[in-house]
C-alpha cells in the first residue's frame, strides 16, 4: 500500500505522470477499502486494522453487508442471489455513483479549461 500511496500522491501533485502512478493509486484504494468493507459484514472474527501493533479485531456498529455462503452451490442459491442484491445496493451502487460523479467533475474541469 505504501507504493500506491506514494505513486498516487506524486501523481496528484503533478510530479509523476507515468501510467503506473494511477495504477498504484487504484491498488492502494482497493487495499484500503477491503478492510473497511470487511468491517461492514455480519460474520467473522472482525478486522485487525492495527495488526501487528494491536491484536484487537473490529466491526463497525452498522453492518449491512451479509456474508456470502461458501461453496459454488450455496453461492448460486436463492440466499446467494439475495446477498448479491444486498451488495449491489451497499457496494456497487455507491461505487458507480462515485465513478459517475468523478467523470462528471473531470468533464466540467476539462470544459472550463478550454475557455
Amino acid at each position: 500500500m505504501g507504493l500506491g500511496a506514494a505513486g498516487g500522491g506524486l501523481r496528484g501533485l503533478g510530479v509523476g505522470r507515468a501510467p503506473w502512478c494511477g495504477a498504484a493509486l487504484l491498488c492502494c484504494l482497493a487495499c484500503a477499502s477491503h478492510g473497511l468493507l470487511d468491517a461492514l459484514t455480519d460474520a467473522g472474527l472482525g478486522v485487525g486494522f492495527f495488526i501487528p501493533m494491536d491484536p484487537s479485531r473490529y466491526f463497525f456498529e452498522w453492518r449491512p453487508l451479509r456474508t456470502s455462503p461458501l461453496g459454488v452451490t450455496a453461492f448460486f442459491s436463492a440466499r446467494g442471489v439475495a446477498i448479491l442484491a444486498n451488495e449491489a445496493v451497499y457496494v456497487v451502487g455507491p461505487a458507480l455513483l462515485a465513478a459517475a460523479l468523478t467523470l462528471s467533475l473531470r468533464r466540467l474541469k476539462d470544459r472550463s479549461g478550454d475557455r
